[in-house]
């Protein structure tokens, strides 16, 4: 049965703590589910081997010129762009949820998600990053508060039921969920922020633009670890510039009145039709310099 929801979790750590999802995704499907497929998208794939649950696959991200053996910079960057782009083009599901590495699933996760799947709205997903985190049996068993790491949209949720947004740069988090056909309506992520981040806030205009409606759900809720961010190696960010007149805040500005999002591979519903037909993925000949500052990126650290 082809799966209806494709639920990509992303790494670029070498101990991720893949378990934890897993384990939490497995427990909530009683070991399979017809609708849902696991995908991860993992740097280190090639260097790993690993066995996804249920219908799952594990792959590498896409050729970037950021980070992985065609980048054209110095050391590997964050590139998260390129990896969320990576799921929607190698997605088999017709809807997409996303999750943060180093984290479990609440109880209340997979239910909350499948209700996206009938109702077809964008679901941004709680989170909360703790200290020590244990996890058993696909449960948080405990963990010591941090402060720094409380969802600031939690107050404004429900326990009971997905909420509107107050703000369409909610869609930052550790999950999220929405129908394939609404990345590819706005081109995917923006890789232009790729070498920096920001790329989950910037896309809610775009997906209100494109008629689709944003929601907050308290149940999809992921508790994730902090300490595990520190691991290394790190992948390198820069947000050159100093605020306001920095990358991120250009960022907004670039695509304040943009339908679509501009992409080095054209267009993500090419690349998805490609992929899905089983062509390779395209080798980036591009971008050569950082958009922001025009610096070559082989001149990046």
């Amino acid at each position: 049965m082809t799966p209806k929801l494709t639920i990509a979790y992303f790494t670029g750590r070498k101990e991720p703590h893949f378990e934890w999802f897993w384990d939490s995704l497995r427990a909530q499907c009683a070991g399979s589910h017809p609708l849902v497929e696991a995908l991860t998208v993992d740097f280190y794939a090639d260097r790993r081997q690993l066995i996804p649950p249920g219908d799952g696959r594990n792959l590498a991200p896409k050729p970037t010129v950021w980070q992985g053996p065609h980048r054209l910079t110095k050391a590997d960057y964050f590139a998260a762009a390129n990896a969320r782009n990576t799921a929607i083009a190698a997605a088999r599901g017709d809807w997409i949820a996303f999750v943060d590495d180093l984290s479990v699933l609440a109880p209340t996760w997979l239910a909350a998600a499948l209700e996206v799947v009938s109702g077809g709205y964008v679901s941004c997903g709680a989170y909360r990053k703790v200290k020590n985190l244990r996890v058993g049996g696909g449960k948080s068993i405990s963990f010591d508060d941090y402060p720094a790491g409380h969802d600031a949209r939690w107050r404004y949720g429900s326990n009971e039921r997905a909420v509107p947004v107050l703000d369409n740069r909610w869609t930052y988090g550790c999950s999220l969920c929405a129908p394939i056909e609404a990345f590819l309506r706005i081109n995917g992520y923006p890789e232009a922020c790729d070498g920096m981040g920001y790329e989950d806030s910037v896309i809610g205009g775009r997906l209100e633009r494109a008629g689709y409606s944003l929601r907050y759900d308290q149940r999809m809720m992921t508790y994730e670890s902090e300490e595990g961010h520190q691991q290394g190696p790190v992948m390198l960010r820069d947000d050159p510039g100093v605020s306001p007149n920095d990358k991120s805040h250009a960022m907004i500005h670039r695509y304040a009145n943009a339908s679509t999002f501009d992409q080095p591979f054209g267009s993500l519903r090419g690349l998805r039709n490609a992929i899905q037909a089983g062509e390779p993925w395209p080798v980036p000949l591009g971008p050569t310099h950082e958009w922001f500052t025009g610096k070559p990126l082989s001149e990046l650290p």
